[in-house]
């Protein structure tokens, strides 16, 4: 960032405030620390989702040389290491797995919609936002 983004940035987060160069440069060393973490997650969220797609594909290809079996298993440990396995048990009692589905994505619609002013980068969660999750 530029010094005059740096200042615009403090001016919309404290309109009025004139900040000394002492302010300033301590909010930019905060933008910096939050940037470089926000890069981390970023590349941390891909990792996650980089091997979770490679044990997808792992498992469509094991599937189709090997049988279902084969390709279950690599699902299988793949949720299995992070303790994820569904109960199969509470699955049948809520009416299978598309009802499996529909009540976490449900559980995780509400949990969105709790901390979506967050997710934007809002000084206030009192918002109204449209679901702006596609359904499956």
């Amino acid at each position: 960032m530029t010094n005059d983004q740096i200042l615009a940035a403090w001016k919309r987060k404290l309109p009025g405030v004139d900040p000394t160069d002492r302010e300033l440069t301590a909010f930019a060393l905060g933008i910096e620390v939050a940037e470089a973490s926000s890069e981390r997650r970023a590349i941390m969220f891909g990792d996650v989702m980089h091997r979770h797609i490679l044990a997808m594909r792992a498992a469509v290809v094991d599937g189709a040389l090997r049988g279902p079996g084969s390709g279950m298993a690599w699902i299988e440990n793949t949720l299995e290491g992070p303790g994820h396995l569904p109960d199969i048990g509470e699955a049948r009692a809520l009416g299978g797995a598309q009802a499996m589905f529909d009540k976490e994505m449900a559980e995780h619609e509400a949990f969105r919609a709790a901390y979506l002013w967050r997710l934007y980068g809002l000084t206030s969660r009192y918002v109204n936002f449209q679901n702006s999750t596609p359904q499956m």
